[in-house]
């Protein structure tokens, strides 16, 4: 209608966009809202399990790819970090520490907006899925293995190829720098070293799980910058990032082997971030936010499954068990199978018959080991009458068995 209504000039019609976006102003300014940017502290361990299922239910190679291009993201990040904090040997140790941390979070965020598997932060964030039963123990410990796996080989991989082939680091101060840190690291006790990972990946897994509450890209990096900037300028250990330190440092010439590496720092460093991770985040935060209501334990979702199948499969009701256990071997059934259980018996009469259905009738039910059946919202039609059901069934009895004493002979094989 607009271009229709607009007046032709020189035989085309034009629509007058510059005048209306004159008219209209400048777009409206996003607000962003500080209370609703970031989610609850108990949404972060309902978010972890959840990210814990889908972590369970990745492909194994795409798991060890994702876990690849995750040590890879840390060598990104660790270059970047000898670069500017091993640069200014004049300045203050200080400033150089700060200028170290404040660049390595450039690792770990692009770990988690690129969707890279890191194992330090999967120590954390299987915990609440293992205890309330959404993953089992052999998911978390295959994905850990497979992870740690591809962590190693991205950060040896980088290191080789990136900061070692590329002659990066060739010249002081950076030289000086990079072998200095492989040395310092394989020199500390193997208690200091431990207690150091500990603290380390708290922080980290910190970062991990808060960035499950952010909402909007920017608190995201501020949730995710704060711990790992903290962590860095303080300088506790990290077992993927030493996975590129430490052998980049080596490649350069520092006086470690990869024995003394591994004996000295990556194994009570990878057992201090387990530590970490585990209790001080995975299981603090699970007890107080992810419990489940009535305290159990490894509350597994699939055994609840199968409870319920077993109580309301196919061909069986659960109203004329009532209230029967999940085996389905005990209790009576109205059926003519009870009349000819009780034909077997014998000598039972009509009205001892008819009492013990009426009394098996009135008692309550026992108590099932079985969960409630969901209710279904739409109305059901109405079962028939089991008490009458039954009763009657004890006057078919009566007759029958009458007619059995009448006409039966001979030993109880026979009549049976």
């Amino acid at each position: 209608k607009q271009m229709a209504a607009t007046p032709k000039v020189g035989g085309s019609s034009r629509v007058p966009q510059q005048q209306a976006a004159a008219t209209a102003g400048p777009p409206p300014v996003m607000q962003v809202d500080l209370v609703t940017a970031f989610g609850a502290p108990s949404t972060l361990v309902k978010s972890a399990e959840s990210a814990a299922l889908a972590k369970a239910q990745l492909k194994y190679h795409k798991c060890f790819i994702l876990a690849v291009l995750s040590g890879v993201y840390l060598g990104f990040a660790s270059m970047v970090s000898i670069t500017v904090g091993k640069g200014m040997p004049t300045s203050d140790v200080g400033v150089q520490k700060f200028a170290f941390g404040a660049v390595f979070p450039v690792g770990l965020i692009l770990i988690i907006f690129c969707g890279a598997e890191l194992v330090t932060g999967n120590f954390a964030v299987f915990i609440p899925a293992l205890l309330n039963g959404t993953v089992q123990w052999y998911h978390m410990l295959i994905n850990w293995t497979i992870v740690y796996t591809g962590n190693f080989i991205g950060c040896m991989s980088c290191a080789y190829w990136l900061g070692y082939m590329t002659d990066m680091f060739v010249k002081d101060p950076w030289l000086s720098g990079v072998q200095a840190i492989a040395e310092n690291k394989v020199t500390m006790p193997w208690g200091a070293t431990f207690l150091s990972g500990i603290g380390c990946n708290w922080l980290v897994c910190l970062a991990v799980f808060m960035s499950f509450g952010a909402k909007t890209f920017t608190c995201k990096c501020l949730v995710i910058w704060l711990p790992i900037q903290t962590f860095a300028t303080i300088g506790f250990e990290h077992c993927v990032a030493n996975m590129f330190l430490v052998p980049l440092g080596i490649l350069y010439g520092a006086n470690v082997t990869y024995g003394e590496f591994i004996a000295r720092n990556l194994i009570p460093v990878t057992l201090g971030n387990m530590t970490g991770a585990i209790v001080f985040i995975g299981l603090v935060y699970w007890y107080l936010y992810g419990m489940n209501p009535n305290g159990t334990i490894f509350d597994c979702k699939y055994c609840i499954d199968k409870c319920y199948s077993c109580c309301y499969a196919e061909g069986g009701n659960s109203e004329e068990t009532d209230g029967d256990s999940c085996s389905g071997d005990a209790g009576e059934t109205p059926s003519g199978d009870s009349d000819v259980s009780d034909i077997e018996a014998g000598s039972a009469s009509a009205s001892s018959s008819e009492s013990e259905d009426a009394e098996a009738v009135n008692q309550p039910a026992s108590a099932s080991p079985c969960p409630p059946q969901p209710q279904d919202p739409t109305p059901q039609p109405q079962p028939a009458n089991i008490k009458m059901h039954r009763l009657s069934s004890g006057a078919a009895h009566q007759r029958r068995s009458k007619t059995h004493r009448s006409h039966s002979s001979g030993d109880s094989s026979t009549r049976q």
